[in-house]
């Protein structure tokens, strides 16, 4: 919840800086923005190793609810659905995710895929 209007909500997470994604762009060495979200190069391993995390926004219906795709180097690693609500004065949101973490043979990163309770799928 917040008092923040449900429009100025909707444009944080459209941005090339999403909220649930702070620790990404914060940490990464260069952030800008997309056509439809941003794009990170992050670096680890003491510059060893770098990837490419890339963010999309998917519209659809109801019009406040949208999905939030992220890629890293290409691969699928998390899509987030937000919905956003206008509550009389203040703006709720609720967030599911769906994780995918690793490179398994199926195509998904170590075979995980994980929602938000932390349950394997």
């Amino acid at each position: 919840m917040t008092d923040t209007a449900p429009d100025a909500v909707r444009a944080d997470f459209e941005s090339m800086s999403p909220p649930v994604l702070a620790f990404q762009w914060g940490l990464a060495d260069t952030v800008r923005p997309t056509e439809d979200g941003g794009s990170y190069e992050v670096s680890y391993l003491f510059g060893l190793r770098s990837e490419t995390m890339t963010t999309e926004i998917r519209p659809f219906l109801p019009a406040d609810d949208f999905e939030l795709v992220v890629t890293a180097d290409g691969q699928p690693w998390a899509t987030y659905t937000v919905s956003i609500r206008d509550r009389v004065g203040t703006t709720g949101m609720d967030i599911e995710w769906c994780r995918t973490v690793g490179l398994g043979s199926d195509g998904f990163r170590s075979g995980w895929l994980l929602n938000g309770t932390g349950t394997r799928h």
